[in-house]
């Protein structure tokens, strides 16, 4: 059994941009690699390397593992080698070898990922890196590279195409809300999810936060998640699909109920917070005023006695 699925919009990492430093300006797609593949079996795979400046450039291609650096997205590349089964296919070409490219010409790297029969099932997380260095400096100078482009590998191996997925909400909450509960209602209410993968595979989780109004039984309000990916062992947050996520209330005062909620591989997981909106800045400003007003008053008339 063998899957295999692309990401091309980047739901992990970012999306493919030129890289710009000198003379340097490569770009390599797709910028992420999604695989599923039984031990002992193998894929093979292109990755296509543009050169975008008017001048020949030097490049070597290397395999880097990465792991998660924080709960944004972002990655840590490693100082480790990587898992001996991913080669080069290119004629005449290695990893870390250099080779060239021509000005406007582009090229295609052809990565075999061959799994051993008893490669241990797990992911494995690796960066195809391609970097771009100045020959007339000498091998180790810290001024060498010139810059790079990666494209992130997100392979899974399986023996039954079904690793174990699990995931938990560690906290569905409001941002800047009093006691947590209460949002001035001329604010945005802005929501923050956290989710934390506690399976063996990553997962790209589609959801949606439903709001209701008190006593409604019908949602008012959906706002859907990003499917961003989350690795094993990582806590994630969330971002919304088109726009921040965040809810505009259509009253001065109100009670409403929010809910977060998705499914994965048929199970519902879901988290509810209720929250008010009251005008508190302008009942606090107003409250100041009589009570200013009124001390006025009182020293007025004590100043006629």
């Amino acid at each position: 059994m063998l899957i295999i699925f692309l990401v091309l919009s980047g739901l992990f990492f970012s999306t493919p941009k030129n890289c710009l430093a000198q003379s340097f300006s490569l770009s390599i797609t797709p910028p992420i690699l999604e695989a599923m593949i039984q031990p002992g079996k193998k894929i093979i795979y292109t990755f296509d390397l543009q050169n975008h400046s008017p001048v020949p450039i030097d490049l070597t291609a290397r395999m880097i593992p990465f792991e998660a650096k924080d709960n944004q997205g972002h990655i840590s590349l490693l100082n480790e080698n990587p898992p001996n089964f991913f080669n080069l296919l290119n004629a005449d070409m290695d990893f870390n070898q250099v080779f060239s490219l021509d000005p406007k010409q582009k090229l295609q790297l052809v990565v075999r990922i061959a799994i051993p029969n008893n490669q241990p099932e797990g992911d494995y997380y690796q960066t195809l890196l391609v970097e771009q260095f100045n020959p007339k400096l000498p091998s180790g100078n810290i001024n060498q590279s010139l810059g790079a482009v990666g494209s992130n590998i997100l392979l899974t191996i399986s023996q039954s195409g079904q690793p174990q997925r699990s995931l938990d909400i560690s906290s569905f909450s409001i941002q800047k809300a009093y006691f947590n509960r209460i949002v001035d209602s001329f604010d945005i209410v802005s929501f923050e999810i956290l989710l934390e993968n506690t399976g063996q595979a990553f997962v790209k989780p589609e959801g949606s936060i439903f709001l209701q109004s008190k006593g409604d039984k019908d949602d008012i309000h959906e706002i859907k998640i990003r499917p961003d990916n989350i690795l094993p062992g990582t806590v994630r947050q969330m971002k919304c699909l088109e726009k921040p996520c965040f809810f505009k209330p259509p009253q001065l005062i109100g009670s409403y109920q929010a809910r977060f909620e998705f499914i994965l591989d048929g199970k519902k997981y879901q988290s509810g917070i209720a929250f008010w909106v009251f005008p508190i800045k302008i009942t606090l400003g107003i409250t100041i005023f009589l009570i200013t007003l009124l001390i006025f008053l009182w020293h007025l008339k004590q100043k006629r006695y």
